[in-house]
């Protein structure tokens, strides 16, 4: 069996790579108002669903907190639970918002539905990366760095929100904590 010659292999590499990354162009107009009319319309119940999780989640997260600073379990301030606290009750009522928005309407453009869904991750993405900053090392990656994980996995397959948004939102996040 006769392997390709490497510039072929590279070349298909580098293919499939900018076939990902790249946008695909979009339709004529208004073929593209009913397409995302459309995805709105199918997942709407996902994204209702999706946020519905993500508010019980944050609020368990909140009660972990709270278990921990009751037990003092790690150096865990009565200051940095009082500043998680508050955190965590800003990302809970951005969360019960956009819920609150998306179960009392029904949201039918893409664009605003994708407005509201990735700006509610990042905000929340920012309560945990003030989490971080928050908690002294090495206890907040050992905690609290999971929530950003977690904050990508609801985004890239729960909140069925379009690849640029996603790939702007994990930039930020990249370029936050690589910083």
């Amino acid at each position: 069996m006769q392997q390709p010659p490497q510039s072929e292999w590279i070349q298909k590499i580098a293919g499939a790579v900018m076939e990902t990354l790249i946008p695909p162009k979009p339709f004529p107009s208004r073929r593209e108002r009913e397409f995302r009319l459309a995805y709105a319309k199918r997942f709407l119940t996902h994204r209702r669903a999706t946020l519905l999780i993500a508010l019980i989640t944050w609020s368990i997260f909140g009660y972990w907190d709270w278990l921990n600073y009751d037990a003092q379990v790690w150096p865990y301030t009565t200051q940095m639970f009082v500043i998680n606290s508050m955190l965590r009750i800003a990302g809970a009522i951005v969360i019960f918002i956009c819920l609150v928005l998306f179960w009392k309407k029904d949201i039918h453009n893409e664009k605003i539905a994708s407005v509201f869904l990735s700006g509610t991750a990042t905000f929340c993405s920012f309560m945990v990366i003030l989490m971080l900053f928050v908690v002294p090392t090495p206890i907040n990656y050992q905690y609290y760095f999971f929530g950003l994980i977690m904050i990508v996995f609801f985004n890239f397959s729960l909140l069925y929100i379009f690849a640029k948004n996603l790939i702007m939102h994990a930039t930020l996040i990249a370029g936050i904590l690589f910083e």
